[in-house]
């Protein structure tokens, strides 16, 4: 019985300890555990917690971001600083779309954060490799056959992104807008044994111009790795140029806008609020 009594005390004891700590943000990021003594106009005066009978302690205010009391309420000490929680973000990152890289193409993301408002902007840079061959390879018609090749050359364009939550979870939702252009080429060569004794060829360049919505998560894996998982939908406009007996043609065409991205990326710069 004594000793459930003393446990008890001691918890009782450790948790009014806790709790009775006030914790300095400083500007630079560092945390100061402390016990706050007085607040002038100027300067903040402390003792360190785990010495309360030791010196006290003298900060300027201009060092001092937020002082977070035993009771759990906030001062902040900085009007053109909002008065929440932002996470400390690495603004830049750099990332590659593993998702295009089984279809051919390099895609790299090069992404800036405003950790103050929550919203980032995002530039896509997609170059094709081999291209993606059609379904229409040694396609058979009357004595001779097509054979069709589509390859996407380079696409590139914006994206808007907002982080309702700021980065401050794990796993962050974002939204935003994009706005895409990208070119394609393509190539037919007709081969009919009975007329031409060798292919005759043609081709077309596709110019597409696009808007669409993201959706998507970031993971944040570490201070530096995140993974992003986004779908992007929306509509764009095809000019499709090409020359048939030797005019040259434009037509324009709508089509819809699909994109999967699974991206790694890397973090780095200074981390700063806003």
């Amino acid at each position: 019985m004594l000793r459930k009594l003393i446990i008890t005390c001691f918890i009782i004891f450790t948790g009014s300890i806790a709790f009775a700590q006030d914790t300095i943000h400083l500007m630079n990021r560092e945390k100061v555990v402390a016990k706050v003594q007085e607040i002038n106009p100027a300067q903040i005066k402390y003792k360190l917690y785990t010495f309360q009978d030791g010196p006290t302690y003298v900060v300027n205010k201009t060092e001092v971001f937020k002082i977070v009391y035993s009771d759990g309420h906030s001062e902040f000490f900085h009007d053109d600083i909002i008065t929440e929680e932002i996470a400390d973000i690495h603004p830049f990152s750099v990332g590659i779309n593993s998702f295009d890289l089984m279809f051919g193409f390099i895609s790299v993301r090069g992404e800036y954060y405003f950790a103050k408002r929550g919203v980032s902007i995002k530039i896509p840079l997609s170059i094709g490799l081999n291209g993606i061959k059609g379904n229409l390879n040694d396609y058979s018609y009357d004595q001779g056959f097509f054979y069709y090749n589509k390859m996407k050359i380079i696409s590139t364009g914006a994206e808007l992104l907002f982080y309702p939550g700021k980065m401050k979870h794990k796993v962050n939702y974002f939204t935003g807008l994009a706005l895409e252009y990208g070119r394609m080429t393509s190539n037919y060569r007709y081969y009919n044994h009975s007329i031409y004794p060798y292919p005759e060829i043609s081709g077309s360049t596709y110019d597409g111009f696009g808007t669409g919505i993201v959706n998507g998560v970031l993971i944040r894996l570490s201070d530096r790795l995140n993974l992003g998982m986004s779908t992007t939908l929306g509509m764009q406009v095809i000019y499709r140029t090409y020359k048939m007996n030797g005019v040259g043609y434009t037509s324009v065409s709508t089509q819809p806008l699909g994109r999967l991205d699974f991206t790694l990326g890397f973090r780095f710069g200074k981390v700063n609020r806003g």
